[in-house]
């Protein structure tokens, strides 16, 4: 990831890397030429320049050369006869004795400047000898090369003046180049913050919110590179873990009124119970078959709670172990429904199936599934008023089965349909007062989801509410 980012940022700079190269070119470029400029402007010294009135005291003679001033250190005299040298004044320090004409041509065409060539300084002279013909001379100085002094004046044989110029040049030079690059590495740093301070100093607030257990601190800073993707990551790890959060927050409180609800759905029959009980220890009343059936009623009343208090634990724990078994579910949703024909018959209601004959072969928990059924169908016998009609449909679609259980009560209403399913949730026109503790469909969404299907419900109030559930069918073994 450093690399990636260090490879961003050179890509997305590379306009200001490439300012700083062509700048500390340009500076170099200029540096030297400063430098050449006032060596060549005094490289020279006075006594050297060819329109010092000197050098029109130089007389050539048949058999040799004479001058009107003195030769400095290092430096003599060449006279030429064409393109060769005739005379010599003074200590030759190189071993050059002819010249091309092109080099000549060169010398000649440069007669306001010196010309400096393997650390040899040249001047171009031409002078008249004894017979009055034009001679080529040429006053060569061997340089000592670049020396630098005490107090950083360059030097190339120049005098206090020519060095003092140049490091003038230099210094100046210098100071430039270092506020150009002082401006470029604020840029820089700016731009860097742009790219990388800001970006971390909001990552690091927003975690010190998640560690107090706040999760809306999400990322806002604006970046095209992997910083973005960054971004977007944590931002969906803040949205899944502020669910997570408020899930359990939910689920808690569901917990809290599911104890509380099953703690006044168990004391209404056992506070019945309880009294009949000791009516009879006291011998107040005289045990007869209503009141046995009343005292059986509120006993299977108690079962059921314990039952679905027993379900909602196991159905809760991430390691239960379904008991699967394969069954045809066509005779299986037979069965299952004519346990509850009494019951749809004392409530004054009717009962339709539509289930295809052919057998439709499921892994199911038989046990278990049989609550799935009960819990929809007393669902819709306990939430409605009067009599009702309920229905029983069953198809293939494809790989999975489909069973449809309906019924012509009250209904759903449609802001209602995906919070029914929620652990003791209770919703308008979908629980008469003391009806039930909620956590039927709760648990029948658990059930039918950790056999790999679906429920959902559909509702038209006062017309068909439908609970459809879908499971895989099982597969035929080749």
């Amino acid at each position: 990831m450093k690399s990636k980012l260090f490879r961003t940022m050179v890509r997305q700079n590379i306009s200001l890397i490439l300012l700083v190269v062509i700048s500390s070119v340009l500076a170099f470029s200029l540096g030297l030429w400063l430098f050449l400029t006032g060596v060549y402007q005094g490289g020279a010294n006075k006594d050297l320049k060819m329109n010092d009135q000197r050098y029109q005291a130089i007389y050539i003679r048949e058999d040799g050369v004479d001058i009107g001033f003195d030769l400095g250190p290092g430096q003599w005299l060449e006279v030429l006869e064409g393109n060769q040298v005739s005379h010599i004044l003074g200590h030759k320090l190189d071993n050059q004795m002819t010249y091309t004409s092109g080099q000549l041509s060169y010398l000649a065409n440069d007669l306001d400047r010196t010309y400096n060539r393997d650390g040899i300084l040249y001047d171009y002279i031409v002078v008249e000898d004894h017979k009055g013909q034009l001679r080529t001379v040429l006053l060569k100085t061997k340089m000592d090369g670049v020396r630098l002094s005490s107090n950083l004046g360059l030097a190339l044989n120049l005098d206090p003046e020519s060095q003092d110029r140049v490091a003038n040049k230099l210094v100046l030079v210098v100071l430039a180049y270092l506020v150009v690059i002082a401006c470029l590495v604020s840029y820089f740093a700016r731009r860097s913050s742009q790219l990388v301070v800001q970006p971390l100093g909001q990552l690091r607030t927003s975690l010190k919110g998640v560690r107090e257990g706040d999760y809306g601190g999400k990322l806002t800073y604006e970046s095209k590179n992997e910083l973005a993707l960054i971004q977007a990551d944590y931002n969906y790890t803040l949205d899944q873990l502020g669910a997570l959060q408020a899930k359990e927050a939910k689920g808690k409180a569901s917990k809290k009124q599911f104890i509380l609800d099953i703690s006044h759905d168990l004391k209404t029959p056992l506070t019945s119970l309880l009294g009949y009980t000791k009516a009879l220890v006291d011998t107040r009343c005289e045990g007869d078959l209503e009141i046995y059936n009343l005292l059986y009623g509120k006993t299977k009343q108690i079962k059921d709670l314990v039952d679905t208090l027993t379900d909602y634990t196991r159905l809760d724990a991430e390691d239960m172990i379904l008991t699967l078994k394969t069954v045809n579910l066509v005779a299986y949703l037979k069965a299952q429904v004519s346990d509850y024909y009494d019951e749809i018959e004392k409530r004054n209601s009717t009962l339709v199936m539509d289930i295809d004959q052919d057998p439709l072969m499921v892994d199911i928990d038989p046990i278990l599934f049989r609550r799935v059924i009960g819990n929809i169908l007393m669902n819709a016998l306990d939430h409605n008023q009067g009599p009702i009609s309920l229905g029983l449909d069953l198809e293939r679609t494809g790989d999975q089965v489909r069973i449809s259980l309906w019924d012509t009560g009250v209904g759903i209403l449609e802001k209602n349909l995906d919070l029914i399913f929620d652990q003791a949730t209770q919703v308008e026109t979908s629980r008469p007062s003391g009806s039930g503790h909620g956590f039927g469909l709760s648990i029948a969404r658990n059930i039918v989801e950790k056999h790999g299907g679906f429920i959902w419900a559909e509702s038209q109030p006062h017309k068909r509410t439908t609970f459809i559930i879908k499971l895989p069918l099982k597969k035929p073994i080749p």
